[in-house]
């Protein structure tokens, strides 16, 4: 490997490490908060409600209750039925639960 390779693989790793970095993600929040603050606005709940679900239907009922007690505006978007598993998906998802489950 050629000098020149290492030093970029070495600079592209450390500007990685600082992007992802919790101390980089916290600065990221702050200057959002405080844009979001300067704005006057709202914190923002976005509520994805899938139709045939039955606790989508349950959560809904309260959803007027949770913005008029908090600060918040929520923004409700309705989602299909998530993908099915495939059934070697569906194997190893279980055996993960199973192991974690010990």
């Amino acid at each position: 490997m050629l000098i020149i390779d290492w030093i970029k693989l070495e600079l592209r790793r450390q500007v990685m490490k600082s992007l992802l970095a919790p101390s980089h993600k916290k600065k990221i929040r702050e200057k959002r908060e405080r844009k979001r603050k300067t704005e006057n606005r709202p914190h923002q709940v976005f509520y994805l409600h899938q139709v045939d679900d039955p606790y989508s239907h349950l959560c809904c009922q309260i959803l007027d209750q949770l913005e008029n007690s908090y600060d918040i505006e929520v923004i409700p978007l309705v989602v299909g039925s998530p993908p099915h598993l495939q059934p070697l998906k569906l194997k190893c998802f279980k055996n993960t639960i199973l192991k974690t489950q010990k």
